[in-house]
């Protein structure tokens, strides 16, 4: 009598999920903005969200905001990732590290190239930046770090699955209000960021099933 053959492990989806969503993101925003993504123009989206981040008079929020957007800021979570990177040599050997470290290093790459690429006004009211406003510097590295860094600690069992979802959801929609409130960046910007990050989370996340999972 034969054995039946173990059944196969199902793989997990969660990287693909990341890059579909990413990638559709992108396209969307793309198409809904057109050329007004290289110049001063705005869309009602943009000026719809930016009435009600900044509709609410309040000190509160304002300092929350200027708290959020100071310590969400890309060198703050590249660092973070890197850091994150070393925990998981550590814990785990360099395949789960490279993985990790895979999301900094290709989030600074797309941001750059794009940021080279499209030369938006930012919002009137903020601070004066030297750099354009598409896409969000703030929303492309905290989605990129913070969901490859949930992701990966519940891969390696290093967080509960309650908290993997909190910071990799929470931790970029408030970076990204925070962004919106201070008068930095548009809304779609913003979904630019989130778009590019999800991106770099889904290669990121293919990364850590190649190399730690075996394929």
């Amino acid at each position: 009598m034969t054995t039946p053959p173990p059944p196969r492990r199902r793989r997990p989806a969660a990287p693909w999920l990341f890059l579909a969503i990413g990638v559709t993101g992108l396209a969307l925003v793309m198409l809904y903005l057109g050329p007004q993504a290289f110049g001063a123009r705005t869309e009602p989206l943009d000026r719809y969200v930016r009435a009600w981040a900044m509709g609410t008079e309040s000190r509160l929020l304002e300092r929350f905001g200027r708290l959020l957007t100071n310590a969400g800021t890309p060198v703050v979570l590249y660092v973070l990732g890197g850091l994150a990177a070393l925990l998981l040599l550590w814990r785990r050997g360099w395949r789960a590290a490279v993985a990790m470290a895979t999301a900094p290093l290709l989030a600074l790459t797309l941001h750059n190239l794009a940021k080279d690429h499209f030369e938006r006004a930012r919002p009137p009211g903020g601070v004066v930046h030297e750099s354009t406003s598409f896409p969000s510097g703030h929303a492309t590295s905290s989605a990129a770090v913070l969901v490859s860094l949930a992701y990966t600690l519940w891969r390696e069992r290093l967080l509960p699955p309650a908290a993997a979802v909190l910071l990799g959801v929470a931790g970029p929609l408030l970076i990204a209000w925070s962004r919106i409130r201070v008068d930095a960046h548009w809304a779609t910007d913003v979904i630019a960021g989130w778009s590019l990050g999800l991106i770099v989370a889904g290669v990121c996340g293919v990364v850590h099933r190649r190399l730690v999972k075996g394929g």
